[in-house]
């Protein structure tokens, strides 16, 4: 029983990290495309900020994938948060969810690389404590 806790807090506290890495990449992102980003003008030409902007430097086009990729890593890590918080928790599906989510947001916002290596790991645990 006290796995099930370790995990919701592990998957919590990822899935917290990951939804602020999302606002923070979206207040970038929409802050730099009206500058020239993309075109190598500006402080975006190197260094931090042109990685910060990186989903908003090639066009509307992937800030729409972006986008649509952030609120599907969000969804998944909702609906881990969802079935590990319940008063019995599903913990197989819980810890599935957040596994998917944190391995598909290592490429996109990745919560600041905790947020997602914390899910992972609540997910591994959840996952081997029903094994």
């Amino acid at each position: 029983m006290n796995d099930d806790r370790v995990v919701f807090a592990l998957v919590l506290s990822g899935f917290a990290l990951q939804a602020v890495a999302a606002m923070v990449m979206a207040g970038i992102g929409f802050w730099w495309f009206p500058f020239g980003a993309g075109f190598g003008m500006g402080m975006g030409m190197m260094g931090y900020y042109r990685a910060a902007a990186y989903p908003y430097v090639y066009g509307l086009f992937s800030i729409a994938v972006w986008v649509v990729w952030s609120l599907l890593v969000l969804a998944l890590g909702a609906f881990a948060v969802y079935f590990l918080g319940k008063e019995k928790p599903d913990v197989a599906l819980g810890s599935t969810f957040a596994l998917i989510a944190s391995v598909l947001a290592f490429p996109l916002m990745w919560g600041f690389f905790l947020g997602s290596l914390l899910m992972f790991i609540g997910s591994l645990i959840g996952l081997a404590s029903r094994a």
